[in-house]
């Protein structure tokens, strides 16, 4: 039998729920010296280890001091974090215990990667403002050692079901991310695209946590690779419980480039052939889809840096130019031009753009009719005040015409 702690829940039990939900191994390890701590010094007279030496607990008495090994003989564990009781090495999901201090996690931080470390931190500030969210957060972001490894998790944990547990996808979903160095750019590239188009987001965490557009790309983009390996049963279960849990349809052959956008998520339809570019910024509601039952190359293609607004449809093999904008509610079923905007049932040229609409989310038509009307009016005006102007140099000069 297990020792109890504090609200006399059973250590042992804990300790299985920590090892079905993190599968940090050096952080279990330090947790499992812990718990044989915590067990020894609730009961008087036991030996209990502490770091390299060896004691005997005080009759009755908790709390022993965990120290980390030194230096000259740590068997590589310097730099860890040491705990005045033994409770706070635990995952902070296996106990009630309150008043710890996230920011010590810190310690571990990679410098090497700017985004992660600023995670990190911003991880650490949201536990400490928020501390009934501290356990959450410490086991979804502190205890990793990566963007990638928050994300295999956070995945694994959303899309698990009965016959897919999440221990066993996150296994493969860091494989597929340790294996793919274009693939952990494109997380990378998606993640900053989020904090910089969407004004909701607010850091980094939030949508590496909160943000289920996000989740259902970095799924797809999985079961994308999954399906080019011919692993293609694997990809069909993933694109099902994407769609279950996420709102969002995107067949696992479809191929989509980096530092792209799906915003907020919901009802985004994709079909196998569809080619979406890089820097693509893709609103709710839209469908990217076929219009017949042939087979083949048959659904829309998407150059870098286009805007499509909220429940368009692009349907056909036809291709949306770079830097387009295709309006909120538009049908598309022909071919659009480079920087150009869309809009309507079927969709008609209604103006062109400027720079890639996909970044600065603007929605705006900009025609060129427009344009030219307000250049002739402004100098139309420019010469009418010329004329007032000579009118008053000259008062004697004949101005009838």
């Amino acid at each position: 039998m297990g020792g109890f702690v504090g609200d006399g829940r059973d250590v042992d039990t804990r300790a299985r729920t920590s090892e079905a939900r993190v599968s940090d191994l050096p952080t279990m390890r330090r947790t499992n010296t812990c718990l044989r701590a915590l067990r020894a010094s609730s009961r008087p007279g036991r030996t209990v280890r502490h770091g390299t030496k060896w004691s005997r607990t005080a009759g009755g008495k908790r709390g022993t001091k965990m120290a980390t090994r030194n230096a000259n003989g740590d068997g590589g564990t310097a730099g860890r974090p040491t705990f005045d009781r033994p409770d706070k090495a635990f995952p902070l999901y296996m106990a009630d215990f309150e008043g710890i201090d996230c920011r010590s996690m810190l310690s571990t931080v990679d410098d090497d990667d700017p985004l992660w470390t600023e995670i990190r931190k911003e991880a650490a500030r949201d536990a400490e403002a928020e501390p009934m969210l501290s356990s959450f957060l410490y086991a979804s972001v502190l205890v990793h050692s990566s963007v990638e490894s928050v994300i295999s998790f956070v995945l694994a944990n959303r899309l698990a079901e009965a016959s897919m547990l999440s221990t066993k996808l996150k296994e493969v979903f860091d494989e597929v991310l340790a294996s793919d160095a274009n693939l952990r750019e494109a997380l990378r590239c998606d993640l900053l695209a989020v904090k910089d188009r969407d004004p909701a987001c607010t850091s980094y965490v939030h949508a590496l946590l909160y943000f289920k557009g996000f989740h259902a790309l970095q799924a797809h983009k999985i079961s994308h690779t999954l399906w080019c390996r011919g692993q293609k049963v694997m990809a069909i279960a993933l694109q099902s419980r994407m769609s279950e849990e996420f709102g969002v349809d995107i067949h696992p052959g479809a191929s989509i480039g980096k530092g792209v956008l799906l915003d907020h998520g919901q009802g985004i339809v994709i079909g196998e052939t569809a080619v979406v570019g890089d820097r693509v910024s893709i609103m709710q509601g839209v469908t990217l889809g076929g219009t017949g039952k042939d087979a083949g190359d048959r659904h829309p293609k998407v150059r870098h840096g286009c805007l499509i607004g909220a429940h368009a449809a692009i349907l056909g093999n036809i291709e949306i130019g770079h830097s387009s904008l295709v309006a909120a509610g538009s049908l598309v079923l022909k071919d659009v031009g480079k920087r150009t905007m869309v809009a309507g049932s079927p969709a008609k040229v209604v103006g062109v753009t400027s720079s890639e609409p996909s970044r600065s989310m603007i929605h705006e038509i900009k025609s060129e009719v427009r344009g030219k009307f307000c250049k002739d009016w402004e100098d139309a005006v420019q010469q009418e005040t010329q004329r007032e102007k000579a009118m008053r140099d000259n008062p004697t000069m004949d101005w009838t015409i």
